[in-house]
């Protein structure tokens, strides 16, 4: 005899389509990511904040350094007073030469301001280096006058809203725009 195999039912069940909500964020953060990426690879602009977009100035301002630098290099370093005896006659000569110094980075800072920028976000950039230059200056008195008094002291720079010396700001700012001649002399320290 022969058996016939009925045909078994399988029955569906249809669920309602349910939203699928979490490949659809999934989806939304990938497409946002690539977007980014995008934008930053290849709308976004280049190169430092700091960088001052007037060319013609950043040149001036690198020439009127460098004659202050040769100026300030042509002064006796600060090792040739290592042997002077007394110390306090060291300290003398050291104040006369660090005098002198400022007086070149005071004629600078004076010559730099002078020099017409030509847009506003240059005048916004320029600004706050020259008054980091200030006070930079203010440091050096305080330290000449510190040698006249026979004191020799740590140079302390006036520290910038980040807790670090105003010179590295200003060397920053000096490097980016090309002004090697620019950064804070070294003949202090």
């Amino acid at each position: 005899m022969k058996t016939t195999e009925q045909p078994t039912s399988t029955a569906t069940t249809v669920t309602p389509h349910r939203f699928p909500w979490a490949r659809v964020t999934i989806l939304a953060v990938v497409a946002l990511l690539g977007a980014m990426w995008v934008y930053a690879l290849f709308y976004a602009p280049t190169g430092s904040p700091e960088k001052v977009r007037d060319a013609g100035w950043a040149r001036r301002a690198e020439a009127l350094c460098a004659k202050g630098r040769v100026a300030i290099d042509a002064l006796p370093a600060a090792r040739t007073f290592k042997d002077v005896k007394p110390v306090s006659e060291a300290l003398r000569q050291r104040a006369d030469v660090a005098e002198r110094a400022t007086n070149v980075l005071v004629d600078r800072v004076a010559a730099l301001r002078a020099l017409p920028l030509t847009n506003a976000a240059a005048v916004k950039l320029a600004g706050p280096w020259l008054v980091d230059y200030d006070n930079y200056i203010g440091d050096r008195r305080a330290q000449v006058a510190s040698w006249r008094k026979g004191q020799n002291p740590m140079f302390a720079e006036t520290a910038t809203d980040n807790g670090a010396p105003g010179s590295l700001r200003m060397d920053e700012f000096a490097r980016v725009n090309a002004m090697p001649s620019c950064k804070v002399p070294q003949d202090i320290g």
